[in-house]
C-alpha cells in the first residue's frame, strides 16, 4: 500500500530528531505523541518541552493529522534552530578568548614592561625639568601603537612645560639627546654646506 505519510513530513522541513510515539486504545482510538528534539542542544530547558499528544479514530488521523501538528512542530523546529545557533556561537566565542588568552598575554604583558620602564625614564627627567630630554626619551608611536594615546598626552605635556621653561626659568643646558641640541647641530650642518658650496664657486671663477 502506498503511503505519502513520508513525503509530507520531509516537506515540513525539520531538524533534529521527530519522534512518534503511536499507541493504540481499547476503544479503537490510537494515541499519538509528536516530539522533536536536538540533542546537541546542551540547554536542560530544552528537555522541558512537552509532546504534543493527538488522540483520535484512524480516519480522523488521516485526514487532520498534519494539519494538526505541522504550524506547533514548526514553531518547535525555529526555538530549537535558535537554541543550537546561540550556543555555537557561545562556544565559538569561548573557544577563541581561550585561543587569544594563551597566545597573547606573555607578549602583551612583556611590552607593557617594556614601555612602562621607558615611560619611568621620561618621568625621572621631568621631575629634574629637564624637557627636551624628556621628549626625547619618550617611547615611540610606532613601536607602541597600542599606547599611542599615553604617548601623545605625554608629549603634549612635556612640549608645554618644556615651552613655559624658556620663558619663566633658565634653559637646561643643550644635550645631544634635546630637541634643541639637535635642531641648533643641523642649522650649524646647513651653514658648513653652504659656506663649502660659496668657497667652491669662488675657485671656479678664479679659474676662469
Amino acid at each position: 500500500m502506498q503511503t505519502n505519510f513520508f513525503s509530507i513530513l520531509s516537506s515540513l522541513n525539520l531538524e533534529g530528531n521527530f519522534r512518534l510515539n503511536i499507541q493504540r486504545q481499547p476503544d479503537n482510538k490510537m494515541l499519538v505523541s509528536v516530539l522533536l528534539v536536538n540533542d546537541d542542544i546542551k540547554d536542560k530547558s530544552v528537555k522541558q518541552i512537552p509532546a504534543l499528544v493527538h488522540s483520535g479514530f484512524t480516519y480522523d488521523l488521516d485526514k487532520g493529522f498534519f494539519q494538526s501538528i505541522q504550524e506547533p512542530v514548526q514553531k518547535q523546529n525555529g526555538l530549537l534552530c535558535n537554541l543550537s545557533a546561540h550556543e555555537k556561537a557561545l562556544e565559538k566565542t569561548k573557544k577563541d578568548n581561550e585561543n587569544r588568552n594563551t597566545t597573547t598575554p606573555t607578549n602583551s604583558s612583556g611590552k607593557r614592561k617594556k614601555f612602562d620602564n621607558q615611560m619611568k625614564k621620561v618621568t625621572e627627567l621631568e621631575q629634574q625639568k629637564k624637557y627636551g630630554q624628556a621628549i626625547a626619551q619618550l617611547p615611540k608611536e610606532k613601536d607602541f601603537p597600542e599606547y599611542t594615546a599615553e604617548i601623545t598626552k605625554k608629549m603634549q605635556e612635556l612640549k608645554a612645560k618644556h615651552g613655559s621653561l624658556s620663558f619663566f626659568e633658565t634653559a637646561e643646558p643643550i644635550s645631544p639627546d634635546n630637541d634643541t641640541a639637535d635642531e641648533e647641530s643641523l642649522d650649524e650642518e646647513i651653514e658648513e654646506e653652504t659656506d663649502e658650496e660659496n668657497f667652491e664657486e669662488d675657485e671656479e671663477d678664479d679659474n676662469n
